[in-house]
């Protein structure tokens, strides 16, 4: 069906305009027995016959992919309709990510006897060429394990990875930029507190092609240099180069109805699926909350956790606190802090020692849902992996 070389594909738009689902342009090629193609939206894919690198940009948001989760609890659908954003759920895993025009999506498709046996080394050898990509820029992108690649420990590309038919299918992308604010107001959280750290633990730690060039000569480069450099960064990696092609009719045509599938109401709203206690930023930061019923009324204790580091502490609930502004200075100390139930403990205690009242409410409760947090944390990342 393919050639030896590799194809570059270029999928393009329908002629409704509607941007292409990523994921129907797998599956119409993956298929027959064939373990090599690729497809996506935009720009030119790159393919080869047990290998392929694809190159996506969407028109238009594309908004929540999601795998394995429950729409209602990880998406605000409401939102999402009114601003029309599409919503489409994906094959790879991960949580729920926003799409837009400022990225530049990359997938090789391949045999697994090309790849690496452990998971951790394909994602190492997937990052190579991204990170060859940004060093010919101007930035120097490191690959993060597990599936990061991250700029001064801020994260510029996260990757997936899943087994689709016969194939591998290996994902990441380029940020030129990325609209934080949309992210986070495209979540369904508790609270807007939540929402505002989400927002603000984004933009802390993640970065882009236009952070990072900002006052740069050449400022940020077009879609077509990073394209370019990225294949020829890719036919280093493989040893061979890659040929212009087109997807078949017969693809085109597997795309449309596969695209179909995976948007509609059925395939959207799948019962249950994986509830996710918080928000991942990157590999070692996470937003996330925990609660504890007391006798003297549910207590919320949400943080950005860096590793095993609490960061950005609030404390809030239905309790009474008096003085009032000492749960402020709880919030204020426990900032910092590493998460072990001793110091923990020795944190909430010398607070109550200077003073704070909270009828109902025990020092013990406090840490039991201030450790809830790691706890969340480690229960995320072995439902991830």
């Amino acid at each position: 069906m393919f050639d030896r070389l590799g194809r570059a594909l270029a999928t393009g738009q329908q002629s409704s305009g509607k941007p292409q689902s990523p994921r129907a342009t797998r599956r119409a090629v993956i298929r027959d027995g064939v373990d090599v193609c690729l497809g996506v939206v935009q720009p030119p894919i790159v393919e080869r016959d047990v290998r392929a690198v694809v190159l996506e940009l969407l028109p238009h948001p594309l908004d929540r992919e999601l795998a394995g989760q429950d729409l209602e609890r990880e998406v605000d659908v409401d939102y999402c309709r009114t601003r029309g954003l599409p919503i489409v759920r994906r094959e790879l895993g991960g949580g729920a990510v926003y799409l837009d025009r400022n990225q530049l999506f990359v997938q090789w498709v391949m045999g697994e006897a090309r790849l690496p046996l452990r998971i951790e080394q394909r994602f190492e050898m997937f990052a190579r060429p991204i990170e060859a990509t940004y060093a010919t820029l101007g930035i120097d992108a490191r690959f993060r394990p597990v599936n990061d690649i991250h700029v001064g420990g801020r994260k510029i590309c996260g990757t997936g990875a899943a087994q689709i038919g016969h194939a591998a299918v290996l994902v990441g992308n380029f940020l030129f930029d990325f609209d934080t604010e949309t992210m986070a107001r495209c979540l369904r959280v508790p609270d807007e507190k939540f929402r505002d750290k989400v927002h603000k633990s984004l933009d802390e730690y993640m970065t882009t092609m236009a952070r990072e060039l900002a006052g740069s000569p050449g400022g940020v480069p077009s879609e077509t240099t990073v394209k370019a450099r990225y294949r020829a960064a890719c036919e280093r990696a493989f040893g061979e180069p890659l040929v212009d092609g087109a997807l078949t009719d017969d693809e085109l045509c597997t795309m449309a109805s596969l695209d179909t599938k995976f948007t509609s109401a059925d395939f959207l709203h799948q019962p249950g699926g994986l509830e996710r206690p918080g928000i991942k930023i990157h590999e070692d930061v996470w937003v996330r909350e925990s609660t504890v019923k007391a006798p003297g009324g549910l207590i919320r204790v949400s943080a950005r956790t860096n590793g095993d580091r609490l960061e950005d502490v609030t404390l809030a609930g239905d309790f009474v606190a008096v003085p009032s502004e000492g749960i402020a200075d709880l919030e204020t100390a426990l900032a910092g802090s590493i998460l072990q139930r001793d110091r923990i403990d020795d944190i909430v205690q010398t607070a109550y020692r200077q003073g704070i009242e909270t009828p109902g409410v025990e020092t013990t409760h406090w840490v039991d849902a201030i450790m809830g947090l790691l706890l969340a944390t480690t229960k995320e990342i072995e439902d991830v992996r």
